[in-house]
């Protein structure tokens, strides 16, 4: 397809005054387009639509899966799907996001996973109907304030990030039931926390936090708090009986009196992608090298309720799990752990 022919051109073309309706009135042709310049502007020229676009009801594509495709640039073009509920992005080497993607205001999951943008525009606020967003193992060292004006958002998903603290805005999210900040350089909890009243699952491990605020004992009772591999060594008795009713493991794995963890160790998790295929969840870990003793796989949905395990040789590099109806076709949280610790983790967006 012809790069010079662009989508603007044909969207003026279509809704000029005409005398006799036109065949490209169908606004597919727009959508379909757009995704054949984007394929091939990444290398991709061959790749059918059918397998990375679904149309919906509207007659319109209404998901584009382009999750593990290498891409390095998203162009412009993305912001004529204006039908787009879900957009998956994840695991690719997008450096930046162009403005047009932040008008798809009918997006409810954007998946950002596993790229390299280190940064994210402030243009995240105009997705006002968002319900999912991940942004897991970005790089992002700053989560802009815009991020909380996408009020109904239920899961938020920030691991594996270089985020030094978090902003005590964050309840104002008031409908969040999940959210992964593990894998940080948080420090500290906003006191503010102890205002999620919805919240089901909040996981603050693998972090440098040594101190937690006393009114985080008001979040919703029946929330899980996931603490361990941090550095809360001195907490007041009151706090320690509220962490142990939501962790029971946390004490143990607390570092104390010990240099905080440089940058490039703490951050050196080697790769866990998960994905759903064909109805089964696939789950690799290439770059782990052969671990010691066994590794465990944990499948969570949202709730943090454990939905399915396994018990690996170290040497194994990589698990499926079939029949995916036992887990739903929610979102899923997995974690890759040895001796209880845990090494890695991965988002995946819902579908089947």
């Amino acid at each position: 397809m012809n790069r010079f022919f662009s989508i603007a051109a044909l969207i003026a073309f279509c809704l000029a005054p005409a005398l006799t309706p036109r065949p490209c009135a169908q606004t597919i042709a727009l959508d379909t387009l757009a995704i054949r310049i984007l394929l091939t502007e990444n290398g991709h020229a061959t790749t059918p639509i059918s397998q990375v676009a679904t149309i919906g009801v509207s007659g319109r594509v209404n998901k584009l899966d382009l999750s593990g495709l290498s891409l390095i640039k998203l162009t412009g073009e993305v912001g004529s799907i204006t039908d787009l509920r879900t957009l998956i992005l994840s695991n690719n080497l997008l450096d930046s996001i162009p403005p047009e993607l932040w008008t798809l205001d009918l997006l409810t999951v954007l998946d950002l996973g596993g790229n390299k943008l280190n940064k994210l525009d402030t243009g995240v606020g105009n997705l006002v109907n968002l319900v999912a967003l991940g942004l897991h193992k970005t790089g992002l060292s700053v989560l802009p304030e815009q991020v909380f004006r996408c009020k109904q958002l239920e899961q938020l998903i920030l691991s594996g990030n270089a985020l030094t603290a978090i902003s005590e805005n964050a309840p104002s999210l008031g409908f969040l039931k999940f959210l992964d900040l593990s894998a940080n350089q948080l420090t500290a909890v906003p006191y503010t926390f102890g205002a999620f009243d919805l919240i089901d699952s909040v996981d603050l491990s693998s972090n440098l936090i040594d101190s937690l605020p006393a009114l985080i004992t008001s979040m919703n009772p029946a929330a899980k708090v996931h603490l361990a591999d941090n550095r809360l060594c001195n907490l007041t008795p009151a706090l320690k009986t509220w962490a142990d009713g939501k962790d029971t493991s946390w004490a143990a794995t607390q570092t104390c009196g010990a240099a905080i963890r440089p940058v490039a160790g703490y951050r050196g998790r080697a790769g866990l992608s998960a994905w759903r295929e064909a109805g089964s969840l696939y789950l690799s870990w290439p770059g782990r090298g052969n671990l010691q003793g066994t590794v465990d796989l944990l499948v969570r949905d949202v709730r943090g309720h454990v939905l399915a395990s396994r018990s690996l040789a170290g040497a194994v590099k990589s698990w499926s799990l079939t029949g995916l109806t036992a887990v739903g076709h929610g979102p899923l949280y997995v974690e890759l752990r040895s001796s209880g610790k845990l090494l890695d983790d991965a988002w995946v967006a819902p579908g089947w």
